[in-house]
């Protein structure tokens, strides 16, 4: 009888194990599924469908998820017209899209508190660490030049219309080639290879990306 017992306790122990090896198998395929969504929408430029795989305070390593959030403030803060938001919103899209050239998942694992660490191998830019200073000069150089060029007329629309008109037909002027030159200096800053790990928690039965750094 103690033998058959402890035969019964062997085989419902290796059960057990078994069925959590196999939980953990889907966890961990769960979450690689949400990685992959989080860099094909990436590499798409789609910062809407970016935002379908990450938590709210997500952290970004590399800085794409960032320039959104920029972006999103400084239309909000700014009313420069229609034609000054679809630039901005054109210059998101590319300089996300242009982030990270190829990507593979080369490994995942549990971790402590309901997580899981998933590792990625990439080819693209680390964003974080761009340096605007250049662009900053010659935007600030641009703006100067077209203010004097158009002088007369800006003067015009702020004396009819009012100054917040006359900065609206500014920016509507020089938004695309604003744009064009932060996307340029986005596009052209070094790509590099590139192995960050992110961790993601579990919210309402989905992973998301909830934090990252590079390795």
């Amino acid at each position: 009888m103690k033998k058959l017992l402890s035969g019964f306790c062997a085989l419902a122990l290796a059960l057990g194990v078994a069925g959590c090896s196999g939980n953990n198998e889907d966890t961990l395929a769960n979450a690689e599924k949400t990685v992959t969504g989080y860099f094909d929408a990436v590499q798409a430029g789609d910062v809407n469908q970016m935002d379908t795989y990450v938590v709210d305070d997500f952290y970004d390593p590399l800085g794409i998820y960032g320039i959104q959030g920029e972006i999103d403030d400084l239309l909000e803060d700014l009313d420069m017209g229609d034609s000054f938001d679809d630039e901005a919103r054109e210059f998101v899209k590319n300089a996300v899209s242009g982030a990270i050239t190829e990507y593979e998942i080369t490994s995942s694992e549990m971790g402590e508190d309901n997580t899981v660490t998933v590792v990625v191998s990439a080819q693209g830019k680390d964003y974080q660490n761009v340096d605007l200073t250049s662009v900053e000069s010659e935007l600030y150089t641009y703006v100067e030049n077209y203010a004097t060029e158009n002088a007369d007329r800006l003067y015009q629309i702020m004396s009819e219309q009012g100054e917040d008109a006359m900065m609206e037909a500014m920016m509507q002027d020089v938004a695309g080639t604003m744009f064009d030159m932060m996307e340029e200096t986005f596009l052209n800053s070094e790509s590099s290879s590139l192995t960050i790990n992110y961790e993601l928690t579990q919210e309402d039965g989905t992973w998301l990306l909830n934090t990252g750094y590079i390795s």
